[in-house]
């Protein structure tokens, strides 16, 4: 299964997601996961993997790529998030899926990690 890091423009800043993809050829439904507040970690990148297992394309995107102190902790940047930055976050990762030619762009959906477990 492969899994890679990609960068996509979001309001004319850098964005980092890791994602995955299942192996083989064809086309697969998309999915996005939402990282918990320890940020793009081994853990939401194992959900992606997993999900990628199951016949998914799945991306987690940085949703702390504008925060620079880094002296906050996870709780903290989570707590600074803005909800049109993170729309805007989260509508840049569906971009990155629904343009990608092994996904089919008109199934895509969410996955939710929230303290330690999916919702």
């Amino acid at each position: 299964m492969p899994s890679f890091w990609e960068t996509v423009n979001v309001d004319g800043q850098s964005m980092d997601l890791y994602a995955a993809a299942p192996s083989g050829d064809g086309t697969f439904p998309g999915v996005v996961v939402i990282h918990p507040a320890g940020g793009v970690n081994e853990f939401p990148q194992r959900i992606c993997d997993r999900l990628a297992e199951q016949g998914y394309a799945a991306v987690c995107p940085d949703l702390f790529h504008r925060i620079t102190d880094t002296r906050m902790t996870g709780v903290e940047k989570a707590g600074s998030l803005l909800d049109p930055e993170v729309v805007a976050d989260v509508n840049a990762a569906v971009g990155f899926l629904q343009s990608h030619p092994s996904v089919v762009g008109d199934r895509i959906g969410d996955y939710r990690v929230l303290h330690g477990r999916p919702r």
